[in-house]
């Protein structure tokens, strides 16, 4: 269970960090 948290905690942080990159990125393109 632990070796399951530390294989997904990288993937969860890259998620979060693409969205806010696409959200940012359509917010320039919106304005």
């Amino acid at each position: 269970m632990n070796l399951l948290n530390n294989l997904n905690l990288p993937l969860l942080q890259f998620t979060i960090k693409l969205i806010l990159i696409l959200f940012i990125f359509s917010n320039i393109n919106y304005f």
